[in-house]
């Protein structure tokens, strides 16, 4: 399967840190990994086939596998930020790509 990605984004992985001084938890995001990927707004059918609750669910990032990525790191793209709500294999071969139910970040 060929797969048009026109779109660069950053996924970012999550290390909360621990204040030294007042204890306070702050979560601190960094780089994971910058890919192609092909954006597209959400498809209520898709996503309740899938079991993924749609009422947060803005749209989908479809990319090309990727080793050690989980549902708990976000994606920045568009001078916008996203929440990855599932990490979903394609249903031929579970190799050719992940979609990427997302929900937007109001301040991310």
């Amino acid at each position: 399967m060929v797969l048009s990605l026109p779109h660069r984004i950053r996924i970012e992985s999550n290390a909360p840190t621990q204040d030294g001084t007042t204890g306070n938890i702050t979560d601190v995001w960094s780089h994971f990994s910058t890919v192609y990927a092909h954006y597209r707004p959400a498809s209520v059918r898709e996503f309740v086939e899938a079991g993924i609750q749609q009422s947060h669910v803005v749209g989908a990032f479809r990319i090309r596998p990727l080793a050690g990525l989980l549902p708990s790191m976000r994606i920045a793209w568009g001078g916008r930020t996203y929440n990855i709500e599932g990490v979903l294999a394609d249903a031929r071969n579970g190799t050719d790509y992940y979609t990427l139910p997302v929900s937007e970040i109001a301040n991310g």
